[in-house]
């Protein structure tokens, strides 16, 4: 009935010179994932999630655009490593979540819409060096969590979606070098 976010999965490898050290290590695959972030592959076709969520924006409809699907237009789009299109895309959805919880209330869907919407929002300024801002969103995700918990009880999906919040935070706040922070 429930299946896992597979959202966190990442399939990145890097080539390393022979002889690298492990303190070597980090900086590479950092630059290397920065660069591949930056500069999407040559020839990347945009997918047909971010040409709906183009579409239905443009049309001023994106109510029509069910949640979920928004979600994978950042993830394609991070996927062919254009992270400044998957900024605007987790803005725009973010913007119309808030609106949806006003309009609608605080019921516990949109309440996890907007707790995954902060999450892309979260990786997206991470991704773009923006520590800060990553923070802030990962944050204002986990407290949602906390009350999605609070309202529906210890569920095997609201403790999953805890746990990653949890997550998020401590590796921004690491990524700071607030490591008590991040233990905590």
């Amino acid at each position: 009935k429930e299946a896992p976010d597979l959202s966190v999965i990442r399939s990145y490898t890097a080539q390393l010179p022979a002889g690298v050290a492990p303190r070597e290590l980090q900086a590479i695959v950092s630059s290397s994932l920065k660069e591949r972030h930056l500069h999407p592959p040559i020839g990347s076709a945009i997918s047909r999630a971010e040409q709906e969520w183009q579409r239905l924006w443009t049309l001023r409809m994106p109510d029509r655009l069910d949640s979920w699907d928004a979600f994978t237009a950042t993830d394609a789009a991070l996927a062919r490593g254009d992270v400044a299109a998957a900024e605007g895309i987790a803005k725009q959805v973010l913007a119309l979540l808030r609106d949806r919880r006003l309009r609608n209330g605080d019921t516990p869907q949109a309440l996890r819409d907007l707790s995954v919407s902060l999450d892309n929002v979260g990786r997206v300024e991470s991704d773009l060096g923006q520590l800060e801002a990553a923070r802030a969103a990962y944050r204002e995700s986990l407290e949602l969590r906390r009350r999605l918990r609070e309202a529906l009880g210890d569920t095997p999906q609201a403790l999953r979606d805890l746990s990653v919040s949890l997550n998020n935070v401590g590796r921004v706040e690491s990524d700071l070098g607030q490591l008590e922070a991040a233990r905590a």
